[in-house]
């Protein structure tokens, strides 16, 4: 969706064709025009999100990993790997029902489709409603 602010219209393009939820961005171009979009999406129409999914909007290319049968994912977010937008990975929960865990999954931004760079299994579920965002630093702070 793009809004003009002179003509006040706003003007929306389907990026692409599956369903999604959370859309996510590279948090450090929030509220300015950004060139990618990341989301959890589904392989088919009205399937569960079980794919992670990267807009580049400027290009119009599309690139996608999708989880094996069965599983979902939640939103992916976006942790920089140095200052151009878009150089980083994407963080995203994978639950396998039939193992009742969840797996940390590590993709990269500009390629999920190549697949996981890393996947940490967790020994227990993580509800698919869980949430958040990634805030690079040290940690807690004193």
């Amino acid at each position: 969706m793009s809004v003009d602010r002179r003509t006040r219209r706003v003007t929306t393009i389907e990026l692409d064709d599956h369903g999604c939820e959370f859309p996510q961005l590279d948090q450090r171009f929030a509220t300015t025009e950004h060139r990618y979009s990341y989301t959890a999406s589904a392989s088919v129409p009205g399937g569960d999100p079980d794919s992670v999914t990267t807009i580049d909007h400027r290009a119009g290319a599309v690139s996608r990993y999708t989880a094996d049968a069965g599983d979902t994912v939640c939103e992916p977010l976006f942790a920089p790997g140095c200052d151009a937008e878009g150089d980083g990975w994407l963080l995203t929960l994978e639950h396998p029902p039939a193992r009742r865990t969840s797996r940390l999954v590590v993709l990269r931004a500009d390629r999920p489709g190549d697949g996981p760079v890393a996947a940490v299994n967790l020994q227990h579920h993580v509800p698919m409603t869980f949430h958040g965002a990634f805030r690079p630093g040290s940690g807690l702070r004193r």
